[in-house]
């Protein structure tokens, strides 16, 4: 299979908001007690304003990887940003996400390699991500790409 990683364009927004809200659902901690009816919704919602995306100013890339037939895998979305410790630049992945039966065929480590490419055009030396513990996927395709954890965010619900 070949595959191909782009900028994303305005008719991929049906196809990024529909698998967002799917593969949401592994994103969201066990420990957040929210309906999967809400989290899709609240996933769509937060997305309905992909296209300010191409704003000049936009801090946002968005990528999406095909295969030769032009079939969405999955995309990327990115965040150029100051991390306020270092006090360095870096590209922060929002978002990303590869459809279930794709995966393991090397959309996810495309897609990142992607994100270090962009990281790299832009003079930044940094790709961070925040994963959920329960994603399993998305941690097994960070740390396949030599990613480490470098901090533990922490929770506590309440009533």
């Amino acid at each position: 299979m070949t595959l191909q990683v782009r900028e994303a364009q305005p008719q991929d927004f049906p196809f990024i908001r529909e698998l967002a809200a799917v593969s949401g659902l592994s994103s969201i901690s066990p420990l957040r007690k929210r309906p999967p009816e809400e989290v899709q919704q609240a996933i769509k919602s937060a997305l309905s304003s992909l296209s300010e995306i191409f704003r000049a100013a936009s801090p946002f890339r968005l990528f999406t990887a095909a295969d030769e037939n032009n079939l969405f895998l999955g995309y990327l979305l990115l965040k150029i940003e100051l991390d306020y410790i270092t006090g360095q630049m870096q590209v922060l992945v929002v978002d990303f996400a590869v459809i279930p039966s794709f995966r393991k065929h090397g959309v996810g480590s495309m897609l990142l390699k992607k994100a270090e490419e962009f990281a790299g055009q832009m003079g930044i030396k940094a790709v961070a991500a925040l994963v959920t513990t329960s994603n399993e996927p998305s941690l097994h395709t960070f740390l396949k790409q030599n990613y480490v954890e470098e901090s533990t965010l922490l929770l506590k619900c309440l009533p």
